[in-house]
């Protein structure tokens, strides 16, 4: 068997190639909740065109850490509870992106975000989320 030479600063250049790989990729989060999309022959239903006023509107925030994992922030400080189409997902890069079910970066932690909903159809609590649903980010979810 052959001696491996070169000392300890060939090993402390491996260890740190080997850490500087690790850095570089997102942090994996909790999966979202996530509700069934109303499909016919393997497409997503119409969504109707037009739009409650006044819709739910705010800012997405997330945190890796939270249980919730990301929630929108509404003006005057109120967090609101989310629920997403199938096949969506979050990553953490290091701040939240949600990816839709083709893998597509739909929004990020800091942007606003319209919802076809109306402040007060739900709670907006973990228990009753609003969905993420209807003509949003750029597809047509309609929940099943």
């Amino acid at each position: 068997m052959g001696v491996l030479r070169g000392g300890p600063s060939f090993v402390a250049l491996i260890v740190a190639v080997s850490l500087g790989a690790c850095g570089a990729s997102p942090v994996p989060a909790p999966p979202l909740r996530t509700f069934s999309v109303l499909k016919q022959n393997g497409m997503p239903m119409l969504c109707t065109l037009g739009q409650p006023i006044p819709p739910v509107v705010g800012v997405l925030a997330g945190s890796s850490a939270d249980p919730e994992t990301v929630w929108l922030q509404v003006a005057g400080g109120a967090r609101l509870s989310l629920t997403w189409p199938a096949g969506f997902t979050v990553r953490f890069e290091p701040g939240a992106v949600i990816y839709n079910e083709n893998a597509k970066a739909v929004v990020k932690a800091g942007e606003t975000l319209q919802l076809q909903a109306r402040i007060g159809e739900h709670a907006g609590t973990l228990a009753d989320p609003y969905p993420v649903s209807g003509a949003v980010l750029g597809g047509c979810y309609p929940p099943s």
